[in-house]
């Protein structure tokens, strides 16, 4: 692949994702300062102040748990979510909570394609406070978690929500490898775009490691993920990328049915792949015509 090459040597100039993908970014010079705790509280309390304007204490509050693989749709299931409560709710995104990371939007608008050096702890104390804030406050909430090999996160915000008395509910996106990678790449070169046209991209050019990807689209459908999450669960759906739904249960869940259900919406709910392709396609040549922040390996 062009500008691609083995040993220590990296690449000069690049606006493929496809080529970004191959290095590692040690020369990145962005960089987030680290707060203190008291700015940090601050930072919470601005952004528990936006997020949780609309919400109001709940008799019975009900928690929604997002996840699936990056690029699989998590966004738009969330975004649905949200409207069935007409906004009567908290939602807990730890990639939208960035924005609210002091110098992280000008610094993602550099067009590198890793995390923002620096954001990624702010970020996720600003994810527990907000979450802790709905759970204490009883309001409703639209959570984004990820199933993988790393952690429990999942388990984690579906325990706290039951002990916190909510009525807990899994969504799943059941969507296929190709859909997803397809989804992975599309968003990095679109955000790129906005970067090359000047357009205001509060996100900059996110891009997630496909070793990330793959773990989280294999983790999803491992059965032992949801053996000690079942019992936390009032309500599972699995769904595809455009809302079909190919399991809803809220009596006799088990991983079995989980994982049948998220096997059969990849099999069946496949896109066609052609104008994913040409949506993709048609990104990375119009961002081939500018030079990208130079990249090289590590040595």
């Amino acid at each position: 692949m062009k500008g691609v090459f083995s040993g220590t040597v990296g690449v000069q100039k690049s606006a493929s994702f496809h080529e970004l993908r191959q290095v590692q970014v040690s020369s990145d010079p962005r960089k987030i300062e680290s707060l203190g705790s008291e700015d940090k509280l601050k930072l919470l309390q601005t952004v528990i102040k936006e997020l949780a304007a609309t919400a109001t204490s709940q008799k019975n509050p009900a928690a929604h748990i997002v996840t699936g693989q990056m690029g699989a749709g998590k966004s738009t299931a969330i975004n649905c979510l949200s409207a069935q409560f007409k906004g009567n709710c908290v939602i807990v995104d730890y990639d939208d909570l960035k924005r609210f990371v002091p110098g992280y939007a000008e610094a993602a608008r550099a067009g590198y394609p890793g995390t923002v050096p620096g954001s990624k702890e702010i970020a996720r104390y600003l994810e527990e406070g907000l979450q802790k804030h709905g759970l204490e406050n009883r309001l409703n909430m639209v959570i984004q978690k990820s199933i993988n090999s790393r952690n429990h996160e999942v388990l984690a915000a579906a325990k706290a929500s039951k002990e916190h008395g909510y009525r807990v509910s899994l969504n799943i996106l059941a969507v296929d490898k190709a859909t997803s990678t397809m989804g992975v790449f599309s968003r990095y070169e679109s955000g790129l775009k906005d970067i090359n046209e000047h357009n205001d991209s509060r996100d900059g050019a996110r891009r997630t490691p496909m070793d990330y990807h793959d773990d989280a689209y294999v983790s999803t459908s491992n059965p032992e993920r949801y053996e000690s999450l079942v019992p936390e669960l009032d309500e599972v759906v699995v769904s595809g990328r455009a809302g079909e739904v190919y399991y809803h249960g809220t009596t006799d869940i088990s991983p079995d049915k989980i994982v049948a259900a998220i096997e059969q919406g990849r099999n069946s709910g496949k896109f066609e792949p052609v104008p994913l392709f040409e949506k993709l396609s048609s990104l990375v040549s119009f961002n081939a015509r500018f030079a990208n922040p130079e990249l090289r390996d590590k040595k």
